[in-house]
């Protein structure tokens, strides 16, 4: 049996609810609980990698049947900014504007709290965050 579009999606919808219950009652009994990378996030296992990409020598060893973690193991998507909070803000950013490093964006949150972006070539940013004036 296949099944096909609202059925599907029900199923998987159902499928989270019972692994989260199952999850709070793992979490509800003494003892320390272990999260591997990825589960807190919810992240299913990447099913459809292709032959050429699996690492993993279960593959070749089980002559193509087994695919092995290699679908648990597909890099995460993480942003490369930070933002660290400093006592000295407006001194900071003074010293990066001196050193010609202008910053990207410059955002006052509604509690009064600043914060100045830089971006570096690659991409990667780092803000600046101050207190409020």
């Amino acid at each position: 049996m296949r099944l096909r579009g609202a059925a599907r999606v029900a199923l998987a919808a159902l499928g989270r609810r019972q692994a989260r219950a199952a999850a709070l009652l793992t979490l509800a009994l003494p003892g320390g609980v272990y999260v591997y990378q990825g589960d807190e996030l919810g992240l299913a296992e990447v099913q459809d990698l292709p032959d050429h990409v699996i690492q993993d020598p279960t593959l070749a060893r089980s002559g193509g049947v087994d695919r092995g973690w290699d679908g648990c193991r597909v890099p995460l998507q993480w942003s490369a900014g930070h933002t660290v909070f400093v006592d000295d803000f407006d001194t900071r950013v003074a010293q990066a504007a001196d050193r010609g490093l202008p910053s990207t964006k410059w955002e006052t949150y509604s509690n009064g709290v600043r914060k100045a972006t830089y971006v570096d070539p690659d991409g990667n940013e780092i803000g600046f965050g101050g207190a409020p004036l």
